[in-house]
């Protein structure tokens, strides 16, 4: 097949780029003034579909039972919360930096939490659920964590008072 051919048509024409000035076509596609303002646009209703879901647990506040639902911000710190769609009444995304041991048994849980239920349990109310679990737990873990520390600081004393620390 020679090179003047391709495909059964044969080769396009180049294109006629006759009376036609580049450097007038990019300055119709860029420019570097401001865009011209306008009018901001009409505020538009909720649609139905992001209507807030109801409280999984009654006469529990927002962050614990009594807690006052305004306070603390639903967007996350730094800013405009980043997203297409609101939190839904009582609802808030967010991401947590955890250990993968941590991530997984956090996923067991839930998942077990859910199939003792019979599965119909949303996994955001199993979720929500062991997390607010946990936080009730905090001091207790607090303590095992402080136990934990103290006794490598005093693994590495022993260490450093032998003198075998680095050698």
């Amino acid at each position: 097949m020679s090179a003047a051919r391709s495909g059964r048509r044969g080769a396009l024409p180049p294109p006629d780029d006759a009376n036609t000035d580049p450097d007038a076509v990019l300055r119709s596609r860029f420019s570097l003034a401001p865009p011209p303002i306008t009018e901001p646009p009409a505020a538009h209703p909720v649609p139905a579909s992001t209507s807030p879901i109801p409280n999984p647990y009654p006469g529990m506040g927002r962050y614990g039972p009594g807690a006052d639902a305004g306070s603390r911000s639903s967007a996350p710190s730094g800013g405009a919360r980043r997203g297409s769609r609101p939190d839904a009444a009582g609802m808030r995304r967010v991401s947590y930096y955890i250990t993968t041991d941590a991530a997984e048994q956090l996923d067991e849980a839930v998942t077990r939490v859910t199939q003792a239920l019979g599965g119909d349990l949303p996994k955001h109310v199993a979720l929500s659920a062991l997390i607010a679990a946990a936080a009730a737990a905090a001091d207790r873990v607090a303590e095992d964590l402080a136990s934990a520390r103290a006794h490598e600081l005093a693994d590495q004393l022993a260490q450093l008072r032998r003198g075998t620390h680095g050698s």
